[in-house]
C-alpha cells in the first residue's frame, strides 16, 4: 500500500487568484519611466518598452527549453543598462506588474487556504515571476500559509517542463508520490505533474470534465468550478 500523501502544491493564476493583464500596455511603461526618474533614472517610456521587448525574446529564443521563461528583474537591469539598487529594481518590477495586471481571489481560495494549512503543509509550484507573484500571494492574504514557493522564473522554464516540479522535489525532500498537485491548467498542472508520478486535482473552471470525450484520466480528483469544495474533497479522497 502506497504512503498517504504529505504535501499539497498549488498553481497560483486561476488556481488561487483570477488574473487580467496587458503586457504592452504603452501607458505601463509611461508610469514606469515616470517611477524611475524620480530616482534619476532617464530613459523614455518607448525606448525602455523596445528594450523589455527585445531583451525578453532573445532571452527566450537563447534558453534551451520548449516552455522558456525569464527572471523579469534580469531584463529591466538589462535595460537600463546601468547598475541599479537592488530595492529599486524590485520596486521598480511591481510598478511595472501594477500597471498592466488586476487580480482578483478564487472564490472560495482564501478560506480553502487557511483550512487546509492547519492539517498540510502547502506549497506553491507556478508559472510566473518571483519578483511579482510573492508580493501579489502576500497582498491577498495567501503568503503566509506556504512554507514552499518556487516559480518559473526560478527555473527559467514554464511548466509543463519538468525543471518546475523538480525543484519542488529537491526543495521539500518529497518525492513525486507524497504530493497531491492542485492546478487549473490541464496540460501545465495535471498532465504534467502526473507524468512525474504526482497525485492530481484540477480545478476545472470551465467544468471541461462535462464535455463529450474528454479524457480526464491524468486527474485523480476533480473541483469545479472554484476551490469552495476543496477541503471536502481532501478529506473524502485523502482522509
Amino acid at each position: 500500500m502506497s504512503a498517504p500523501p504529505r504535501l499539497l502544491s498549488f498553481d497560483v493564476f486561476r488556481t488561487l487568484l483570477d488574473i487580467e493583464e496587458d503586457k504592452d500596455r504603452p501607458e505601463a511603461f509611461a508610469l514606469l519611466a515616470r517611477f524611475l526618474a524620480y530616482h534619476g533614472i532617464i530613459i523614455p517610456a518607448s525606448a525602455l518598452q523596445q528594450r523589455v521587448t527585445a531583451l525578453t525574446g532573445s532571452a527566450l529564443a537563447a534558453n534551451p527549453s520548449p516552455t522558456p521563461d525569464v527572471d523579469i528583474l534580469e531584463i529591466l537591469a538589462a535595460a537600463l543598462g546601468s547598475p541599479i539598487d537592488a530595492n529599486l529594481l524590485a520596486q521598480a518590477a511591481l510598478v511595472l506588474r501594477a500597471a498592466t495586471t488586476n487580480l482578483t481571489p478564487v472564490r472560495g481560495a482564501q478560506a480553502a487556504i487557511q483550512h487546509l494549512a492547519a492539517s498540510w503543509p502547502l506549497a506553491i509550484c507556478s508559472n510566473t515571476q518571483r519578483a511579482y507573484t510573492v508580493a501579489e500571494l502576500r497582498a491577498f492574504g495567501f503568503l503566509p500559509y506556504f512554507d514552499t514557493i518556487i516559480f518559473s522564473s526560478d527555473v527559467r522554464a514554464c511548466k509543463p517542463d519538468p525543471a518546475i516540479f523538480q525543484r519542488l522535489f529537491a526543495q521539500t525532500g518529497c518525492a513525486p508520490g507524497a504530493i497531491i498537485h492542485i492546478g487549473d491548467n490541464f496540460t501545465d498542472d495535471i498532465i504534467a505533474a502526473k507524468r512525474l508520478g504526482c497525485m492530481t486535482i484540477w480545478v476545472d473552471r470551465h467544468e471541461e470534465a462535462k464535455q463529450p470525450g474528454f479524457d480526464r484520466s491524468a486527474a485523480d480528483a476533480i473541483v469545479s468550478p472554484d476551490l469552495t469544495d476543496l477541503p471536502r474533497l481532501l478529506a473524502e479522497h485523502w482522509a
